[in-house]
């Protein structure tokens, strides 16, 4: 299947599907999962955690009003810039539920989902290192939530990088299997499939579009067949094309160009940054070491798919001096970071040391879903109980404006407020502030989600009596 080669070569191998036994990877799919699951879904029910301020009224009334292709065509108009129509397809299920059962049955799909996702991304792994353990499972998924921004897509369920993962995933997937099937229509299907769903996910896929051409070429030096080689080249032209032109319909969308976040090239390396570069340095030189370690002993040449999230972290890390990451774009790193540990897992020969290590990864990831969710969910839990509140009646009665310190907020906060039969009350950001000498203000804040700065130097009206909870001041 490979070409014989050097100790220095890097090795493409495909690995067979029946090596792990089917009951075996199921129970491991259920501890894993199960218990992310199990520990977040008692989260949800004790915090009980209300809508957000991040697109969740707009997604609620789209899901009421229209089936799932309404929803996730919606956004979808090629003129703004943005093709993210599968990502509004995978959230559409928690909002279409969430209309019908509440809150909480957003959350509890939303993670669900993330869940599901992956586990897909720690099996699809599975295949090119080999892995024959299924109990590995169980570190990839605790690595993919102890990614400290894997919990933002728990708390937002409107985001798109769950998608982006989830097609990240599919692609890695074609690379190591299904451009190896024998059925040339199933291959090909399979790649138009994965590559819609991919590339119109947000566009950040393409992050992880150059490592995965690597892949291909080395895999097309490797193989002898034509039709193997001529679905390679297929699939590199058609992700090349997607790539180059996602990227510049985004720069020239008459909506995208302007909410791309802060571009321009700075040598400036904020904390995440670091992050990503210290990871990277530490892999590496662990890749180092073990590369010396093959070629002193064994002469065994290393796989590409141990070299694949280096260069994934190392690509998103670049695009830090051009672009300003914010937290929730960062967690499309959980699948590079979890194939990290899954790989160093793998060199483990010793079974009983790498369950102790797996099981280490899934309780750690739990401890810091339960020190991080609620600090989010209870915040949002306190809009519902102030909407709920005789103040918020009282300001309704007065008209009065509040105002909250984000811009997409007031949107949103208006709706719940109308939907608690409160009309009148109107909230606002606090940018469009009246300023008036020796006028009044309500400011309605919180330490995460909507902070507005040194508000708490006035006078609090109202809490939910939480640490994390929004407080109504008044100046």
């Amino acid at each position: 299947m490979t070409k014989n080669s050097s100790p220095a070569s890097i090795s493409v191998k495909v690995a067979r599907t029946n090596e792990v036994s089917p009951l075996h990877t199921t129970r491991t799919v259920l501890i894993s999962a199960g218990t992310v699951f199990l520990v977040v879904t008692i989260l949800i029910l004790l915090t009980k955690p209300f809508y957000g301020n991040m697109d969740d009224s707009n997604f609620l009334n789209l899901a009421k009003s229209g089936g799932p292709w309404v929803f996730h065509s919606f956004y979808g108009d090629p003129a703004t810039g943005f093709l993210r129509n599968a990502s509004w397809f995978v959230s559409y299920p928690a909002y279409w539920l969430a209309n019908i059962y509440g809150s909480s049955a957003l959350y509890l799909i939303n993670a669900f989902i993330l869940i599901a996702i992956s586990v897909i991304a720690g099996l699809v792994s599975f295949l090119p290192l080999q892995v024959r353990q299924t109990h590995l499972l169980i570190g990839f998924v605790g690595a993919f939530f102890l990614w400290p921004y894997t919990a933002e897509l728990l708390v937002f369920p409107s985001l798109q990088e769950k998608t982006i993962l989830l097609g990240a995933a599919c692609l890695l997937w074609w690379v190591t299997t299904a451009v190896h099937i024998r059925s040339g229509i199933a291959s090909y299907s399979m790649l138009a499939l994965i590559s819609v769903v991919a590339f119109t996910s947000k566009v950040q896929i393409t992050l992880f579009i150059p490592a995965l051409l690597l892949y291909l070429i080395i895999l097309f030096t490797q193989r002898e067949d034509r039709t193997t080689r001529l679905r390679i080249l297929v699939a590199g032209i058609l992700w090349t094309t997607l790539t180059v032109a996602l990227i510049f319909l985004v720069l020239t969308g008459n909506y995208s160009s302007g909410t791309s976040g802060d571009e321009g090239l700075s040598l400036k390396i904020s904390p995440p940054m670091l992050l990503l570069f210290v990871i990277s340095l530490t892999y590496g030189i662990a890749l180092l070491i073990r590369y010396l370690v093959q070629r002193t002993l064994s002469n065994q040449p290393m796989k590409y798919v141990e070299i694949l999230p280096l260069l994934w972290m190392v690509t998103i890390f670049l695009t830090g001096f051009v672009w300003e990451w914010r937290n929730y774009y960062l967690s499309i790193v959980a699948f590079p970071f979890a194939l990290m540990v899954l790989v160093i897992l793998s060199w483990l020969r010793i079974r009983s040391l790498s369950i102790i290590a797996c099981s280490i990864l899934l309780l750690t990831s739990m401890a810091w879903l339960i020190f991080r969710l609620p600090m989010f969910f209870e915040a949002t839990s306190s809009v519902r109980a102030f909407l709920s509140s005789s103040i918020a009646i009282q300001l309704d009665v007065e008209k009065a404006v509040v105002y909250v310190g984000c811009a997409e907020a007031p949107t949103h906060f208006n709706r719940y407020a109308i939907e608690q039969n409160l009309t009148d009350i109107r909230f606002e950001f606090v940018e469009n502030i009246n300023s008036q000498t020796g006028s009044s203000n309500y400011y309605f804040s919180d330490s995460k989600l909507c902070p507005i700065p040194s508000v708490d130097s006035q006078a609090t009206i109202w809490t939910s009596g939480s640490l994390n909870s929004y407080v109504l001041y008044k100046s």
